[in-house]
């Protein structure tokens, strides 16, 4: 049996781990969080930072795998190209890794291969001025879950945007973008032999200002087919920007007026249940095997599903602030059809507060349609009969 090491436990792993059990793999999950919800899920884990690139080598000495992958995490991105050139397992190139993780580098390969992009800059402290017109857009350049992320409408606002920014855990840089404004959606990608194949594109539902916070994904996306096969076109061309070979890559980018423009793209699966979850049941392709057998170095060649698939969409239940006293559902039968999956991830007795990024959330709710909008209205009916009471 071929012994797999998957950098990151978060719940977004689990359907992967599931995946990779499946197809008959001895799974370790290395997380510094020993309560880590995929960790059940495998045969071994290690508790570890995947910042951590010395204890990293030692776990993978001692666990001696056939294959790493970060899976749908980003922050070992790095830290997993670098352990595969060390350990001759296939991997990303080490350029590569740090072209994906970090924005500064990433938007500067968009501007010499001639994607379209935001204005941007990049700054090393508050102090610095900016020369881009209000309003913007602030957010470290290697964090990602939209830690960090701010909007500033004029020079008071970026002054406590960019301190967020840099309050980030460690960040070091930041990135000051032209706020862009349009529908935004993620792209799933998986490359082989340097040729990008655009699987999906996926709606997005955010908060809005100040943070961004997602709330929600559906496939297929709903925007007109022409808009859709620019995005696609668009994504096609960052994926080549970066230097991508082989591997999963999930761009997310904006339908401006002037087009579509690329936020960003990661050198992994999307989070949020988008890969693992979604693309399976909108396009009937499991990304995960193809990820998890490239890193085994035994690649499934990609090939097109035909057939008929259902919409699907994932909304999150986004924390409040305060002591949680209890969290369940209201049942009504009718309300029940096409929900795939409805999971609660947070706990009684714990104070929650005001929800700043991607891992404020209270739980899931994943539904399927004929229509994307149907499996919207399913998850958001559901949603309202859930009852959340605080202290």
């Amino acid at each position: 049996m071929k012994k797999l090491l998957v950098l990151g436990g978060s719940i977004a792993q689990i359907p992967f781990i599931k995946t990779a059990k499946n197809l008959s793999c001895i799974v370790a999950i290395v997380d510094y969080n020993k309560e880590a919800p995929a960790i059940e899920y495998a045969d071994q884990y290690f508790e570890c930072s995947l910042l951590d690139l010395s204890n990293l080598r030692a776990i993978a000495n001692d666990f001696k795998p056939d294959g790493i992958t970060c899976g749908a995490s980003d922050v070992g991105v790095e830290n997993c190209a670098i352990l595969c050139s060390e350990f001759g397992l296939p991997g990303l190139s080490i350029d590569v890794a740090r072209r994906v993780r970090d924005k500064g580098i990433m938007i500067e390969a968009f501007s010499r291969y001639g994607v379209p992009h935001p204005k941007y800059q990049v700054v090393s402290s508050i102090e610095e001025p900016i020369d881009i017109p209000f309003p913007v857009i602030t957010k470290p350049v290697d964090k990602s879950g939209s830690r960090g992320i701010n909007v500033a409408e004029n020079p008071s606002e970026l002054q406590a945007a960019l301190a967020d920014s840099f309050s980030v855990d460690g960040t070091e840089e930041v990135i000051v973008e032209e706020y862009m404004d349009g529908p935004e959606v993620s792209v799933e990608i998986l490359v082989q032999n340097g040729i990008p194949h655009v699987l999906q594109v996926t709606d997005k539902m955010t908060t809005g200002a100040p943070h961004f916070i997602e709330i929600g994904h559906s496939q297929p996306s709903q925007l007109p087919s022409d808009a859709v096969d620019r995005i696609r076109r668009v994504a096609y061309d960052a994926v080549k920007a970066v230097g991508m070979t082989d591997g999963c890559c999930h761009a997310e980018i904006k339908l401006t007026d002037d087009g579509p423009k690329m936020i960003e793209i990661a050198g992994r699966q999307g989070g949020d249940f988008i890969t693992t979850v979604l693309l399976p049941i909108s396009t009937g392709i499991n990304m995960s095997e193809y990820e998890i057998m490239r890193s085994l170095g035994t690649p499934i060649p990609f090939t097109e599903k035909n057939g008929v698939f259902r919409s699907v969409a994932v909304r999150f239940i986004e924390a409040k602030p305060g002591m949680l006293k209890s969290i369940s559902l209201d049942y009504q039968a009718e309300a029940m059809i096409g929900i795939e999956e409805l999971q609660f991830v947070c706990k009684a007795g714990v104070k929650y507060g005001d929800a700043q990024n991607n891992n404020d959330r209270f739980g899931y709710v994943i539904a399927t349609g004929k229509t994307p909008q149907i499996a919207i209205d399913r998850c958001n009916k559901v949603i309202g009969q859930i009852d959340i009471e605080m202290k």
